[in-house]
């Protein structure tokens, strides 16, 4: 009998222990859901930070930047807010279905930390985008044009246009 105890309370014991390694693996203590994605872009182009969700009426979408994490847009009872501000200048847009944030003729100003939360009955969740904006300098643009005008001609000769 005595055995049998012991063996039991070895059971519960590992037991305990698996359902708290568990637990804590989920983010149930308090922690957030945080995922940190990292974005390459070239200058001029646009970049979409996709949050893969679909907003719910009461959903609270929260796009910040920076290391101090100011709000540059959000979603909150359906209506879209973006704020004025000098370093995105008109650049922003806001995806009102899936509160997906685009970031349009980009710059290296607007490389940096993109923090999403998103608040709703569920729970919070964050997520973080790294974005580094390439520039494109003069030398590699020169050297694209000159690769391109060699493809053309390559293709004309091929096809016995000239």
């Amino acid at each position: 009998m005595f055995r049998l105890y012991c063996l039991l309370r070895k059971m519960i014991h590992s037991a305990s222990f698996f359902c708290l390694c568990f637990l804590l693996s989920n983010g149930v203590f308090g922690a957030d859901r945080d995922e940190m994605k990292s974005v390459s872009v070239m200058e001029r182009d646009s970049v979409s930070l996709n949050t893969d969700v679909k907003v719910q009426r009461e959903d609270q979408i929260l796009w910040m930047f920076g290391p101090q994490e100011r709000r540059i847009a959000e979603i909150h009872k359906q209506v879209i807010h973006i704020d004025a501000n000098p370093t995105f200048e008109k650049r922003l847009q806001m995806d009102d279905q899936t509160g997906s944030l685009t970031i349009r003729n980009i710059t290296n100003e607007q490389s940096g930390l993109y923090t999403l939360q998103i608040i709703n009955n569920i729970g919070n969740t964050r997520k973080r985008f790294n974005v580094t904006v390439f520039a494109l300098n003069e030398r590699s643009r020169h050297t694209k044009s000159v690769a391109v005008i060699v493809l053309l001609l390559v293709i004309a000769v091929v096809a016995g246009l000239l």
